[in-house]
């Protein structure tokens, strides 16, 4: 396993020029465009943008988990000073659980609907730092997991901390068991299992009715503020980001074009898109809908210059040609706009 850096004053991730492609039946799809970004240690940052602008994939880039059809083709995730794109499959399972976890979008479909809440816990537990086993010898290992109580205390534990009671009978439950806000509690406890640094929320909630949904984010704020978990929130709903982060992270077609402050993200937005995400929020006041036009260009052959170029109304002629830069204008706001890049 790679040395980590014990560097209490750099960031905790930092994301350099991530580029990811995907093979598809038409094409080559270019996703993620050389992104940047950085999280410090105890902080939340959000990312936010349309459905398919590469949130969850830029995600599954930093915890090892891409499709077997993508590739990253350039960059660096520094992990405490290691790249973690560098890592072997043997090397990440000393990082997945224990250093970065990840809390689900769908716990429904996440959960193995053949085995009960407990034996899954269980099988997080103490069979998470084992070489890979075959089916036979998994099984012959399960009934002894049985029968190892300070594993079943701990699961029974987990449990009861993110407010599931009685432990013993959601542990004797199997997922189709447990209503939806159950079974995403269920996942954020086997995330927090192994008492990670980082945690990935990949749209915790967004499959559950609104009042659950709240229910859940409360319990995840209280978590992220008890254990000081550094937490990269994704999400397309700019209120939830604007709520539980420091800084949001706005993502447009695989680009980052904006990095700001929560709350001066929504009183300042420099960004067009930015702006139209804004304008689309319904109000009371509000008569109709006001969305941006057009839609998210094609990956496989996306616009030259800035990918926003096609929908923008304020678009210029160099904005067709180069691609802008995301420059820092002042108290660390982030846009990456040719409005601004002359400034």
């Amino acid at each position: 396993m790679p040395e980590m850096s014990t560097d209490v004053d750099g960031p905790l991730l930092d994301v350099r020029n991530l580029k990811i492609h995907i093979k598809s039946f038409e094409g080559l799809a270019e996703i993620i465009d050389d992104v940047c970004f950085n999280l410090n240690k105890k902080e939340v940052i959000a990312l936010v943008g349309e459905t398919g602008c590469g949130k969850s994939l830029t995600a599954k880039a930093i915890l090892g988990v891409l499709p077997s059809n993508a590739e990253v083709v350039g960059g660096e995730v520094l992990y405490k000073g290691v790249d973690l794109l560098k890592l072997s499959e043997h090397d990440w399972r000393s990082y997945r659980g224990k250093e970065l976890s990840m809390i689900p979008q769908n716990p429904m479909v996440s959960l193995n609907p053949l085995l009960t809440v407990g034996e899954q816990l269980m099988d997080l537990i103490c069979l998470q730092d084992q070489p890979e086993i075959a089916l036979l010898p998994y099984y012959i290992r399960r009934k002894k997991l049985k029968k190892e109580k300070k594993a079943y205390d701990k699961a029974i534990k987990i449990l009861e901390d993110v407010a599931l009671k009685p432990a013993e009978r959601v542990m004797r439950s199997y997922p189709f068991q447990i209503s939806g806000g159950m079974a995403q509690r269920v996942c954020i406890a086997m995330a927090l299992l192994g008492n990670p640094s980082l945690l990935v929320a990949d749209e915790p909630g967004t499959s559950l009715d609104v009042t659950i949904s709240k229910v859940i984010l409360d319990l995840l704020e209280q978590k992220i503020r008890d254990l000081g978990l550094s937490v990269i929130f994704i999400t397309h709903n700019l209120a939830v980001a604007r709520r539980i982060s420091q800084r949001i992270l706005v993502m447009y077609a695989g680009n980052v074009v904006e990095v700001c402050d929560s709350d001066k993200i929504f009183a300042e937005p420099l960004h067009p898109y930015t702006i139209g995400l804004k304008k689309a929020i319904p109000t009371l006041i509000q008569k109709e809908m006001i969305s941006i036009r057009g839609r998210v260009p094609s990956y496989i052959n996306p616009p030259r210059g800035c990918r926003f170029n096609t929908r923008c109304d304020r678009v210029m002629d160099i904005c067709k040609l180069e691609k802008p830069k995301l420059v820092n204008l002042e108290g660390n706001h982030l846009v990456a706009c040719h409005l601004y890049n002359r400034r």
